[in-house]
């Protein structure tokens, strides 16, 4: 094997080897983040944790954090999520107020046209 494409192959493998630990790595911070989280929210939240196998979702700041019951042993978070801001549609006045390229004005024109038709 040439010696060029045996040292590529190496860089390669050496950086899978890389990013495999870098990737062990965020796992094991992010369990110790939930591990920590889920410390407060037993200790604060208590009144709203679940029971009897069943899901909360619980509402803190811009968080949601779902936490599970498993068994009535013991709480898990199974994910935590930023609150999702939908964003405001796009009308032909507002963008021709913020002085949108022709372009867009004419897909705009001609999307509003079809709705009125129809």
């Amino acid at each position: 094997m040439d010696q060029e494409i045996e040292e590529s192959i190496k860089k390669e493998c050496n950086d899978i080897m890389y990013w495999n630990s870098k990737e062990k790595q965020a796992k094991k911070a992010q369990d110790e983040a939930e591990d920590r989280l889920l410390d407060f929210i037993e200790e604060h939240y208590k009144d709203q944790l679940p029971i009897d196998n069943k899901i909360v979702d619980i509402k803190i700041g811009k968080y949601e954090v779902c936490v599970a019951n498993q068994r009535n042993k013991y709480n898990t978070i199974l994910y935590v999520e930023e609150e999702y801001k939908p964003v405001t549609p796009v009308t032909l006045e507002s963008a021709t107020a913020e002085d949108a390229p022709s372009w867009a004005l004419a897909a705009l024109s001609s999307l509003f046209s079809k709705t009125e038709e129809e």
